[in-house]
């Protein structure tokens, strides 16, 4: 994946477009879009822009090593599309929302994985899988 892809990447999981994401970290929309596309490579800067106010890891993004959120990222409230099985499950939702200042975006995926999981189970289906 590109430095491009990444950059989109991160946009689309935050739910924001290209305008939402220049003003979290102070650039115009028009930088967003030329770096996207290519046209202008991602600053070291703006990376790190990025990791402070989104969480992501400026390494990740700048290089594409190492894990996408840094380990002490508050996500807040639930993503409300990345963690769709949630829905299923408001007590857990409640729940999860409450410690959101301890999670990271790989434990809503974890999370939103196994809630996958519970929803495809069948009635009566072994509770201890």
């Amino acid at each position: 994946m590109s430095t491009e892809e990444r950059l989109r990447k991160v946009r689309e999981i935050f739910h924001l477009n290209q305008r939402q994401l220049a003003e979290k970290i102070g650039v115009t929309s028009q930088l967003i879009s030329q770096m996207e596309s290519g046209k202008t490579p991602l600053s070291t800067m703006t990376a790190r822009a990025l990791e402070a106010e989104l969480g992501v890891s400026a390494i990740w993004l700048l290089y594409g090593t190492g894990d996408m959120v840094t380990e002490k990222r508050n996500m807040g409230k639930a993503p409300p599309d990345l963690i769709p099985a949630l829905s299923y499950f408001p007590a857990v939702t409640e729940a999860m929302n409450r410690a959101a200042g301890k999670l990271t975006l790989a434990d809503w995926q974890a999370l939103n994985s196994f809630c996958m999981r519970m929803i495809k189970k069948e009635p009566g289906e072994n509770e201890g899988e």
